[in-house]
């Protein structure tokens, strides 16, 4: 078998080959393993939108004129990923069922050939690919072989319906009802799908930011304009549904399709509905729906996400191959696995997540700095004074303008951390809980940086203040203003004060508050000179002193704040 290559402007002439298209076009229809990742329709429009990043190799076999076998590959530093790179879930190699003996090994030759200072990585291969031969080729070829447990649906319809009717799903549908319009449908005209993309996106974005310190559109611009284009020329390789209440979308689903198969790609739901498992409720109606389409298999897809074990009713599995530059290289990262593992082991013991560590290290490297000493000291020796004031009537009632948006993801998307202690990922994760909880956050942007946002709670009943270690319980029908915050640059607009007039308006005329606190440190002068000009009465205040290992607690606020209210 005589294999060969096409890179860069190579790759691409063979791309725009329109006979060459059609063979390969023809040779992905007859693989039944094929997922759409390999499909020339979805791997065309990635080269030419990640160009900026990836340079494509096309590594292909013909005879007879006939293309027999092909991988499209695409070579990023010193590392070979396939084409799609993470955003692929499956890749692989299509080929006639005659070359798939000798195909893998004539790639490695290859690539030893021309690129033997790259690392391969393909991830995830389907089982059909993964061979006793392969195994055996990778044994001897420095390659790394893990499987993976893929969870799967089988779309039986009467299941389905037995879950539909199961009272809690019953009733998370009726909470939903009762919030408006709710209406599911699947989306296919090209403009309806970029439509729903839009609004996909800030939904995915904030909570693959809280969860999996990620943010995929936001920090990739490039990926927008990839899924767009597959709206606008290959949308008979999506399958989008949205989930509305209204015309507000409260959970959507983006999804790959290919012989009778839907694999999960893009997934989201709104925090502002999530007590009423929004996204749950999504995943049955999908569901059923595919089940009506004649799909007979969900694809969940390979990831950790206990959801997805929970939704899945068979597993298979699935390979991930990682081919080391030199046999050196393949035994420091087993070293470095096998200590990865036990590091997990350890943490797994005190119920500890990854993510967790991570915030921890994080904590550590924005605490080792120049003011250490300072902090170290404010820990030893501290002397906190938290004054509360409360507001009864409606001062902001004349707000004449309103420049701060309510509940706006793509805001709060736009975060810039400027100080040490600041963290991207801590902020979203810590909004998303808020909001989940239903605070509502108030934002000013403009088109790259969250300039100001600050926080109200519309039915507060008790609060817990750290840094004086107690807490208070507020009267029937109060809400609460905290966290406000200005990025440096803006500071001098009078954006506190707006948002404080907005709040205010907000908290006594759409949320029917009877009563209003804010709590204030005593040194943040600047914050109780606009918090006094609202008519806002100072009622007492809570104190801490610290004095190395002793410590005391006061509380001087009237007796109705000390205890539950009846």
């Amino acid at each position: 078998m005589d294999l060969k290559h096409a890179s860069a402007q190579h790759a691409w002439q063979l791309i725009n080959d329109p006979e060459f298209f059609q063979q390969w076009q023809n040779l992905y229809a007859l693989n039944d393993y094929a997922t759409p990742y390999q499909a020339p329709e979805y791997i065309k429009p990635w080269y030419k939108h990640y160009t900026h990043s990836y340079t494509p190799l096309i590594v292909y076999h013909r005879e007879h004129d006939q293309l027999q076998a092909i991988i499209c590959l695409a070579i990023s530093n010193q590392h070979i990923v396939a084409a799609g790179s993470h955003q692929a879930e499956y890749q692989g190699w299509l080929c006639q069922e005659q070359c798939a003996t000798d195909f893998f090994q004539k790639l490695l030759d290859l690539l030893d050939h021309h690129y033997a200072e790259h690392a391969l990585h393909l991830k995830y291969l389907p089982a059909e690919l993964v061979t006793d031969q392969l195994q055996h080729i990778a044994d001897k070829n420095r390659i790394q072989l893990t499987s993976h447990q893929r969870p799967l649906n089988s779309l039986d319809p009467t299941t389905i319906a037995q879950s539909l009717k199961k009272k809690s799903n019953k009733s998370r549908i009726n909470r939903l009802k009762r919030q408006g319009d709710l209406h599911f449908a699947r989306v296919t005209a090209p403009e309806e799908q970029i439509a729903l993309l839009k609004q996909m996106i800030p939904l995915y974005d904030f909570r693959q930011g809280a969860a999996n310190q990620s943010f995929p559109f936001f920090d990739d611009h490039a990926k927008h304009d990839f899924h767009q284009t597959l709206c606008q020329q290959h949308n008979h390789l999506l399958h989008l549904t949205g989930l509305w209440i209204n015309n507000e979308l409260v959970a959507a689903h983006l999804g790959f399709i290919h012989n009778k198969k839907v694999h999960l790609a893009i997934f989201c739901y709104s925090p502002f509905y999530s007590t009423h498992s929004p996204g749950k409720i999504h995943l049955l109606m999908l569901c059923e729906l595919l089940a009506q389409e004649g799909i007979t298999c969900f694809d969940l897809t390979p990831g950790g996400d206990p959801w997805k074990n929970r939704f899945a009713n068979t597993f298979d599995t699935v390979y991930e191959l990682y081919r080391y530059r030199n046999q050196r290289d393949k035994q420091i990262a087993a070293y470095l696995d096998k200590g990865l593992g036990h590091v997990k082991q350890g943490l797994a013991r005190f119920n500890i997540t990854p993510n967790q560590a991570k915030e921890t290290i994080n904590k550590i490297r924005r605490a080792a700095s120049p003011a250490i000493i300072t902090k170290v000291k404010q820990h030893l020796l501290q002397d906190t004074e938290l004054r509360i004031y409360q507001l009864t009537e409606d001062t902001g009632a004349e707000l004449t303008e309103a420049p701060f948006k309510t509940n706006d993801l793509d805001d709060l998307l736009k975060y810039v951390p400027c100080y040490s202690w600041q963290d991207r990922y801590r902020f979203t994760r810590e909004a998303l809980q808020r909001i989940e909880q239903g605070e509502i956050p108030y934002t000013y942007a403009d088109q790259s940086t969250l300039l100001s946002y600050a926080w109200l709670i519309p039915n507060a009943k008790q609060a817990f203040f750290n840094e004086v270690q107690q807490g208070m319980f507020f009267p029937p029908q109060s809400a609460v203003l905290y966290d406000s915050y200005t990025h440096p640059p803006a500071r001098g607009q009078g954006l506190h004060q707006l948002s404080m007039q907005q709040r205010i308006h907000d908290a006594f005329s759409i949320h029917h508050a009877k009563q209003l606190f804010i709590v204030v440190t005593a040194t943040n002068n600047v914050s109780r000179h606009v918090i006094e000009k609202y008519g806002f009465e100072y009622i007492g205040s809570l104190y801490y002193h610290r004095r190395f290992n002793k410590e005391e607690k006061i509380n001087r606020l009237p007796s109705i704040y000390h205890s539950q209210p009846v």
